[in-house]
């Protein structure tokens, strides 16, 4: 079994589309350059008549490459009309750069808050589900840079994960079942992850060389389906071998090197973010409470009292809050194949740190 699952890009997957007009616009008219785009063709209809796009609001406004290029086609040169589109597409790519950042930010200081609650012991597993979710946002505003893989090997990591959580909820308590599951699951899936990862980091090299053969070569490699962004590029590849003039493969070269810097600058954003929310994460909910916990085992010795409430809700919370940041920051930066895997090490570490405490509740 093998299904190739495809989540929609939903910050630049529209972009792919304006880069393909922006190239064949000053050479065969925007109403033509528009003809075989889902997404802008709606638009020409009404930019051939619309007195301004501000009439017409969001609609237009997301086809507003098309109202600029039906105003200033004619104008002048076939080289201005092109500079004056790659100025608005490199505007609307640095906007998608911002507006990524502020999402992944916004999540990130989610993440971290629910983890404080958590670790104050107010939420329990729910913590879990929570901040899991919180990483399932960040993970659709990120681009496509790797196809999502179900396959045997996924069913092979759920049994394995179920499996060692029985056999550690059995042997010695539900917290370290929690994590050796999911750290089961996530080793299964390691080989799959690390793959994807060396893939992912050499998408910009393969679609620049592709384009760049353009260039260089009388038979270029073509660009392969190895991703969804690779998969979107391959139109405006090919419509830049068919333009032929090194000119104009020259402005394709532009076009996607914009294009590939967006979709770089975003993934390492969310690199950043996503080693942030299981640093946060790892230092609140094991480093305090590591503290805590020979706070704790002290004020056992010394006779000191320790409220009941502490220690019935405190160390689970900051156990639930570890293995909720692994799996939030993990599927930030990639998916819930890294999730798991961080959470599930985040789980064992907390566990072996708190588990005497753990044990008092």
């Amino acid at each position: 079994m093998r299904i190739r699952v495809r989540l929609p890009d939903l910050i630049l997957g529209q972009r792919v589309e304006e880069l393909i007009f922006t190239l064949k616009a000053p050479l065969v008219g925007w109403r033509e350059a528009s003809r075989s785009l889902p997404s802008l063709r709606r638009v020409a209809e009404i930019a051939s008549y619309a007195p301004s796009a501000r009439a017409y609001g969001r609609f237009v406004r997301r086809g507003g490459l098309v109202f600029i290029a039906s105003r200033i086609e004619g104008g002048g040169s076939i080289e201005a009309y092109f500079q004056q589109l790659l100025t608005e597409v490199k505007r609307r790519l640095n906007s998608d750069t911002t507006m990524a950042d502020e999402l992944l930010n916004i999540i990130l200081v989610s993440i971290v808050t629910v983890t404080m609650i958590a670790g104050l012991g107010m939420m329990g597993i729910l913590s879990v589900i929570v901040m899991g979710l919180m990483g399932l946002a960040g993970l659709l505003f990120m681009p496509r840079a790797h196809y999502f893989i179900i396959d045997d090997a996924d069913i092979l990591g759920v049994i394995a994960g179920i499996v060692a959580s029985i056999v550690a909820w059995i042997l010695v308590d539900g917290y370290l079942a929690l994590a050796v599951g999911l750290l089961a699951y996530g080793l299964v899936k390691l080989p799959s992850l690390t793959y994807d990862l060396r893939l992912r980091a050499s998408m910009p090299i393969r679609v620049m060389m592709s384009f760049n053969e353009l260039l260089t070569k009388p038979n270029p490699t073509p660009i392969r389906d190895l991703s969804p962004i690779e998969h979107d590029l391959i139109p405006l590849w090919r419509e830049a071998k068919k333009a032929g003039a090194p000119q104009f493969i020259g402005w394709s070269n532009v076009l996607v090197g914009e294009y590939i810097g967006a979709v770089q600058n975003i993934l390492t954003q969310g690199l950043l973010y996503g080693a942030l929310t299981v640093g946060v994460g790892g230092a609140f909910s094991i480093g305090l409470m590591g503290y805590l916990t020979r706070v704790i085992q002290y004020s056992t010795l010394t006779q000191a009292p320790v409220p009941l409430s502490f220690l019935l809700n405190m160390p689970q919370g900051a156990f639930y809050s570890a293995v909720g940041s692994g799996l939030a920051g993990g599927m930030v930066v990639m998916d819930w194949r890294l999730g798991s895997l961080l959470g599930g090490v985040l789980g064992i570490v907390a566990w072996f740190v708190l588990h005497s405490v753990l044990m008092i509740a």
